[in-house]
């Protein structure tokens, strides 16, 4: 909201919040006080970091960053969010994996599917209305993640450690990192929270749509061509097709 010239944020509390802190369970004390610090960090970031882009909109981005954007649109406050609250609650790491996890078995699931009706329809809009925003889903979580790691004291095991594992047999597990250390970058380098730099984590979105056989290319009068290979639809696709 912007009133008198200035950007106002407004934190919306559910009334389940306030439930939960008042409940005899001490670990729904810690959820609800843990999610109000995320909330209130987010304030943070809108008053601090975003307006620091207000100078810097001219950035210039092809049409394949504009496309992917979206789904990691989002990362940014959320690893800074996390890393914020962290402190408070040190085993919400296992939440982050957890979600991590079954947000990218989820993707994968019904990106499945999409191709599959792809194979039939052959309209590749249907197909990517289906998977960005399920990209998008298991990015928010790992940039979570990730903050909620960086916000601790440093230490190789910690609740959710596991997620590396996990993504290690997806081979994500170094691109994790590399995911990792430019939203770190947005945050501890001066001058670095900047249009171009946010705009450069859309090639993370490109690297995950690797995994499922998705190839965006820019064609030189500047369109957009995306292939998708039959891979392992091959096997599953109807004889009659």
């Amino acid at each position: 909201m912007i009133r008198e010239g200035k950007v106002k944020v407004h934190l919306v509390i559910d009334a389940s919040i306030a439930y939960f802190l008042l409940s005899d369970k001490e670990e729904n004390v810690s959820y609800s006080i843990h999610l109000l610090l995320a909330q209130l960090s987010e304030v943070l970031h809108a008053s601090f970091y975003e307006p620091l882009l207000e100078n810097d909109r001219n950035t210039e981005i092809d049409e394949i960053g504009k496309m992917l954007f979206f789904s990691v649109s989002h990362a940014p406050v959320s690893y800074f969010c996390a890393r914020k609250s962290a402190f408070f609650d040190l085993d919400a790491g296992e939440n982050y994996a957890t979600l991590v996890e079954g947000s990218y078995a989820s993707a994968k699931e019904k990106i499945c599917s999409a191709r599959m009706e792809y194979r039939v329809s052959g309209n590749i809009e249907i197909l990517l209305n289906t998977v960005l925003p399920q990209i998008s889903f298991f990015l928010t979580h790992a940039a979570e993640w990730l903050g909620h790691r960086d916000g601790l004291p440093e230490s190789e095991f910690f609740p959710g450690s596991k997620l590396l594992g996990y993504l290690e047999v997806l081979e994500l597990n170094l691109w994790l990192e590399l995911f990792g250390r430019d939203l770190r970058k947005l945050y501890d380098t001066d001058d670095q929270f900047t249009a171009k730099n946010i705009f450069s984590l859309s090639r993370h979105v490109e690297r995950i749509l690797w995994t499922f056989q998705i190839f965006p290319w820019l064609m030189e009068d500047g369109t957009i061509y995306v292939t998708v290979p039959f891979g392992d639809d091959l096997a599953a696709l109807p004889v009659d097709l």
